[in-house]
């Protein structure tokens, strides 16, 4: 499962950076900052907008963070055979009081796969790195690349 789940996720980075710069799409950062030149009377450049984060370097779609979770739900739900999983997961990198190896820490609660590649996805959208539609592909993208890695090399046990 580990060997099939880490092929997905290099694969998944290579499709995603291959996509990127196929694309060549402009981050929200760009656009927000330089919506005069986006050809649209109702946009209005906001100059001053800053993002919690500094954006990567990259262009924006497809977003590999989402191509990423979308692999790794793909892979761990055909492998388990169901993509009904609840889990709970904890931050490491929370602030102070809050992470994992806290008393109390911000505990997150998942039904499903699909549900934490969401939430996963929607990170990218929040902290301003990514515009929906390249996390809504790169889910999609990264579902593909993990179908086809358990289909490619998860052989049926023969008896």
């Amino acid at each position: 499962m580990f060997a099939l789940l880490d092929m997905a996720l290099a694969d998944g980075y290579i499709g995603s950076f291959e996509a990127k710069y196929r694309h060549l799409f402009w981050r929200p950062v760009t656009a927000i900052h330089m919506a005069t030149t986006d050809g649209s009377p109702a946009t209005e450049p906001d100059p001053g907008w800053t993002l919690l984060e500094p954006t990567p370097a990259i262009p924006d779609h497809d977003s590999a963070h989402s191509v990423e979770g979308g692999a790794a739900a793909a892979v761990l739900g055909r492998v388990l055979g169901t993509d009904r999983v609840r889990f709970t997961a904890c931050s490491s990198t929370l602030p102070a009081g809050s992470n994992c190896g806290e008393a109390d820490p911000v505990l997150r609660r998942f039904r499903s796969l699909s549900a934490a590649a969401a939430e996963n996805g929607r990170s990218r959208i929040l902290i301003g790195f990514h515009f929906r539609k390249a996390v809504e592909d790169g889910i999609e993208h990264g579902r593909r690349i993990g179908n086809r890695a358990v289909m490619q090399f998860m052989w049926p046990v023969r008896r």
